[in-house]
């Protein structure tokens, strides 16, 4: 095979991997919806856990880490969110992803932003980093999208 035959061959494998994670996304949403209605949100979780252990696109892998952390909120482990998200966060910056995909970065951030105010004002014991993690967060989203800044600020 020559190479332009190996570039199609490997283009083709290459869409094809990306429409199967594209499909693992849907299939791990459908099964995680019916998990959390049957009130088992430990394994809503699992199966989060496990599609980003198996999905080969970075992209849908960052994807599905973020709604595991947006699944994490919703059980009820707001410090396991906040986990995943600073994880994120930090793809974001070495990858230059805010740039590149910016509406997922706000979306990242603003949830990071819901997640840090719902541990400072829940917690008897807020951990003194959080305040620090909110500041830090409100300063990209300002740089990003001044319009979203400006609405947490009325919160």
């Amino acid at each position: 095979m020559g190479p332009s035959a190996q570039g199609a061959a490997g283009s083709t494998r290459s869409a094809a991997s990306t429409s199967a994670d594209g499909n693992a996304l849907a299939e791990a949403k459908a099964r995680v919806s019916a998990l959390m209605g049957a009130g088992e949100p430990r394994e809503a979780i699992e199966v989060f856990q496990q599609a980003v252990r198996t999905v080969s696109s970075p992209r849908e892998r960052f994807l599905l880490r973020f709604e595991l952390a947006q699944l994490c909120v919703e059980a009820g482990h707001p410090k396991a969110a906040l986990s995943q998200l600073e994880a994120l966060d930090a793809e974001i910056t070495r990858h230059g992803l805010d740039e590149w995909e910016p509406d997922l970065s706000l979306d990242v951030w603003l949830a990071t932003w819901r997640v840090v105010n719902r541990l400072l004002r829940d917690t008897d014991q807020p951990s003194p980093e959080w305040r620090s993690v909110a500041n830090a967060v409100y300063a990209r989203l300002a740089r990003v999208d001044v319009l979203s800044a400006v609405d947490l600020e009325k919160r």
